[in-house]
């Protein structure tokens, strides 16, 4: 579609590194339940940032400075849309330059929470959520996606396997090998396994975005800071062609009526 951008003077709250970001219920992370997930994901901005590179790689290398996303969860679908799909949408994603939202590139991401075990590595979610990534191509969204976050325990010392090290040198890129190390590779495997299962039930679905995504093993690895960060499988969305430039005005007057619904996620250091 062509661009579609809307001016507005309001704007989140910018929370620096280490500010308090979103009071959930304790039992969403202790149960590691779906919308816990995902308040996981969008509070660990680099993770994030890596999910949204692999889903929009074109438009994230060229995001001008004073750009980023704002980011709402758990969106009632009855808010910004007159279409009769009942729940919510897990993640609406938002662009802006400066003061002005670019509505054309507007993401809706389905969520499913995948917990699995060393134990029992081929679980997958009760449902991998592709009718409903579907329904929201229907409902108009620019581009939309679909992603598996996934939770485990860790597997025992005897299964790691050796992992190369390198350090980067300096500005040039230059980098010298280091000796090697034995890591718990349970999160790539999952993610691998994952991925593989969204690529085969999404073959009908090829503008759909996928990802598969590593939370934790642990509630501290699930939110506290300096968490591990495994790079995400993805494949890029792409435009819909079903665009409804009325879903994307409703969703510039729910923005300009309550901007502290959304989370600010800057695409460069402020």
């Amino acid at each position: 579609m062509d661009e579609f951008k809307f001016r507005c003077a309001v704007r989140p709250p910018t929370l620096h590194d280490g500010d308090p970001a979103i009071a959930v219920p304790t039992g969403w992370i202790g149960k590691k339940s779906e919308p816990g997930m995902i308040i996981s994901l969008i509070t660990n901005r680099k993770l994030f940032g890596y999910v949204y590179w692999g889903l929009q790689p074109d438009f994230f290398d060229d995001m001008a400075p004073h750009s980023g996303v704002y980011v709402r969860p758990l969106v009632q679908t009855s808010e910004i849309s007159s279409a009769e799909r009942p729940g919510d949408i897990d993640l609406l994603i938002v662009p802006y330059e400066g003061n002005t939202l670019l509505l054309h590139r507007v993401m809706a991401i389905e969520v499913k929470v995948l917990r699995a075990t060393f134990s029992k590595q081929g679980k997958s979610p009760n449902d991998m959520g592709v009718s409903q990534a579907s329904a929201l191509r229907v409902v108009g969204f620019p581009y939309v996606a679909l992603a598996h976050l996934i939770v485990s325990d860790r597997s025992p010392p005897e299964a790691w396997r050796e992992i190369g090290l390198a350090r980067v040198l300096d500005h040039h890129g230059r980098a010298e090998f280091l000796p090697s190390v034995q890591t718990d590779w349970l999160p790539i495997d999952l993610m691998t396994r994952s991925f593989g299962r969204l690529m085969n039930a999404t073959t009908g679905e090829p503008s759909l975005g996928l990802v598969s995504a590593y939370l934790g093993a642990d509630e501290d690895e699930i939110v506290k800071r300096n968490r591990p960060l495994w790079i995400p499988d993805t494949r890029r969305s792409l435009l819909n062609s079903l665009v409804d430039r009325r879903l994307l005005e409703r969703i510039a007057a729910r923005f300009m009526e309550d901007p502290n619904l959304f989370f600010d996620i800057p695409r460069h250091d402020p």
